[in-house]
């Protein structure tokens, strides 16, 4: 003997944690994802975050400091973000930070000449601070 379920509001659910807790959660999708309700999803875990020089080397030799509390913070999308240099100036510099997709998520102004420091906070979190050598753009 088969037996066939018809379709039916919250079908899809088939069951909840035990003593009556529910175990749904809110969560955000990707943009452009448009799932019907009882979708199975999976969730992309933001993983440890960390700096590393571009390929080919910088001019200048000032660092990336992530923050050491929390350097990802609320609502950070998962991937490579980048930090260039945009303006270059003696002993400082403005650069832009831009997200995975490639958006522009504000600039970091590095002032206080020699040593001096900028920090950046959306979505990462860190400081630059200036070296011996200059930046130049592009770094």
């Amino acid at each position: 003997m088969s037996l066939t379920e018809k379709a039916h509001a919250w079908g899809f659910l088939l069951s909840e944690q035990d003593n009556g807790n529910l175990s749904r959660d809110n969560g955000t999708l990707i943009s452009g994802q448009n799932l019907g309700a009882g979708t199975v999803l999976g969730k992309i875990t933001l993983g440890t975050a960390t700096a590393a020089a571009k390929a080919g080397g910088n001019s200048g030799n000032g660092t990336i400091t992530m923050d050491g509390s929390t350097p990802v913070l609320a609502f950070a999308d998962v991937g490579v973000y980048t930090v260039r240099c945009i303006t270059a100036a003696a002993n400082g510099g403005v650069f832009e930070v831009k997200n995975p997709t490639g958006r522009s998520l504000g600039t970091v102004t590095i002032s206080g000449g020699a040593g001096g420091t900028g920090s950046f906070a959306d979505q990462v979190k860190f400081v630059l601070t200036d070296g011996t050598g200059d930046f130049a753009v592009g770094d």
